[in-house]
């Protein structure tokens, strides 16, 4: 719904030179999608950070630019490929977002990267972006990054392989 009224221009009359509506409404979406695991609440959540592009200051501009470029390397194919999508949509519809020398590149990434491949491979892809956006990479929190530990299973404890060989399969 937020999307909806960012596109249309029902919240027009709230340009952040006045009101600090835009940047409120960006740093609120940043913390619902701080950890979210609902893949649609994360694409909403793009869908907003895209739309309040359209505003040119800085103050709304870059923080939402880092959040789409994080997203570009988001652990889910859906998100990053939303973030892609909508990137690139608003890199054609609004004039300034990248920087002169950049858009060629900054083009050509974003339209021809299959942004539902695998995570390590789209990192240098995504870093190449942040200078074309003219935004500084934000650092992640402590502790924000822990490295996936394998699974161990337990011994003692019945797992799926136990059931299937117990039911005869």
């Amino acid at each position: 719904t937020m999307h909806l009224l960012l596109t249309n221009g029902c919240m027009d009359s709230m340009h952040p030179s006045t009101s600090s509506v835009p940047l409120d409404i960006l740093e609120h979406v940043q913390g619902e999608m701080r950890g979210c695991k609902d893949v649609s609440k994360l694409q909403a959540g793009v869908c907003v950070a895209a739309a309040v592009l359209q505003y040119e200051e800085t103050a709304v501009r870059a923080p939402a630019l880092q959040t789409l470029l994080a997203m570009l390397c988001h652990r889910y194919p859906r998100v990053r490929k939303q973030a892609g999508e909508e990137l690139y949509l608003q890199l054609l519809t609004h004039e300034g977002l990248v920087m002169e020398d950049h858009i060629e590149l900054a083009t050509r990434i974003l339209s021809e990267t299959d942004w539902t491949a695998d995570v390590p491979s789209l990192r240098p892809l995504r870093d190449e972006l942040y200078p074309a956006f003219g935004v500084v990479r934000a650092e992640a929190p402590l502790g924000a990054t822990v490295a996936a530990r394998p699974r161990q299973s337990m011994p003692d404890e019945p797992g799926y392989k136990d059931l299937v060989k117990e039911m005869h399969y």
